[in-house]
């Protein structure tokens, strides 16, 4: 069986453990490769995965190898409230002033306020949502 016809059958401990597996091989592309598929080819996640998302951006906050797992982990949580998408929009925020000359957490930046307020809008950013992050990005960055 490969790993992607197993990624269907992984719980939520499994992914802390791949998670766990990532930080062990940082260096090792193929683990973050393995992990995209399992994102990937899963259908839902539950919010339980989001912890563990979000060490693993903490522990590497400008790679972006770091921020498509992130991206695609978020964007595959069910029921991922309000809350939840503040949360990641304020951490992205966070990454950006702390290295405001990064163009890569400039993007992230971008990726996650578009999520976070899609999820406020039911999908549908809005240009006054890209203004917004625009803004936040100039505020965060100068």
């Amino acid at each position: 069986m490969s790993i992607v016809e197993r990624s269907n059958q992984i719980s939520e401990p499994g992914f802390k453990l791949l998670i766990q597996h990532l930080e062990r091989n940082y260096d090792d592309p193929s683990a973050n490769e393995r992990f995209a598929q399992c994102i990937n080819s899963s259908q839902i996640l539950t919010i339980v995965i989001f912890e563990p998302i979000l060490k693993y951006l903490d522990k590497y906050p400008t790679d972006p190898r770091v921020h498509t797992v992130f991206i695609q982990g978020i964007n595959k949580i069910i029921l991922a409230g309000n809350n939840l998408s503040q949360i990641a929009y304020t951490k992205a925020l966070e990454i950006l002033e702390k290295n405001p000359d990064n163009i890569t957490a400039k993007k992230f930046v971008l990726d996650v306020g578009r999520w976070h307020f899609g999820k406020l809008r039911s999908g549908k950013v809005t240009i006054y949502d890209e203004q917004a992050i625009q803004n936040d990005i100039a505020v965060r960055s100068s």
